[in-house]
């Protein structure tokens, strides 16, 4: 149910944010939760902390210092998906800036810079892992694709030419004086024939069919 799935994770958030105020341990409620760590928690962070400074505008300046300290935390935290730990992060950090200006809280206002510097970094280093594990496996990919198909078309070929060999050693068998050896070997050989072009086909089947999977990738 979604909106029960959106109350736990609202109760999530408000237990970090309780436990990072007593000064409790995080992480431990960050292990057991590691499902919650996720884009969904980082809008929810957003939205949750704008409607506060809205509503309690006298404490906003020390949810703000719990949410700096929470993002850190998290920021730092190096279990579950660590892109999605730091959009959290990033979420927290920029959401704060609403009430730590540079001029009314110029502290807050440097050390959220700065973390936000170091977030941005590194989510771009994730970025750019990301986009080269994808383009790696693309290469891969085609290569697998490209092998299997040459080791189709030299199937084809083999399957090809062994049709004709076929072909051939009937005509021959033809030409010669008829019997019942002849004959048998005639009917044995057609049937063999007959196996290497179904064969074929179905070789000449999955070649296209590697084919069109190779031309959709490549667009």
């Amino acid at each position: 149910m979604p909106n029960e799935a959106a109350n736990q994770e609202q109760s999530f958030l408000l237990d970090l944010l309780r436990a990072t105020y007593q000064n409790q341990e995080v992480y431990p409620i960050l292990q057991h939760n590691l499902s919650k760590l996720n884009d969904n928690l980082a809008l929810m962070l957003r939205k949750w902390v704008s409607e506060r400074f809205g509503k309690e505008p006298a404490i906003a300046i020390n949810l703000a210092r719990v949410i700096i300290k929470l993002s850190t935390i998290i920021q730092g935290f190096e279990q579950g998906n660590l892109a999605s730990n730091l959009e959290i992060a990033i979420a927290g950090y920029e959401s704060v800036l609403q009430v730590c200006t540079r001029e009314a809280f110029p502290k807050e206002w440097d050390i959220v810079q700065q973390a936000l510097i170091t977030a941005y970094q590194q989510r771009q280093q994730i970025f750019s892992r990301t986009i080269g594990e994808l383009r790696e496996h693309t290469v891969q990919t085609q290569s697998q694709i490209n092998t299997l198909t040459e080791q189709l078309k030299q199937e084809s070929e083999q399957a090809k030419l062994q049709v004709h060999e076929l072909k051939t050693i009937i005509t021959q068998l033809k030409k010669e004086v008829s019997s019942s050896e002849s004959t048998q070997e005639i009917m044995s050989l057609a049937a063999d024939l007959k196996e290497l072009k179904q064969r074929q086909n179905r070789v000449e089947q999955l070649t296209t069919n590697f084919s069109k999977i190779l031309i959709e990738r490549s667009i």
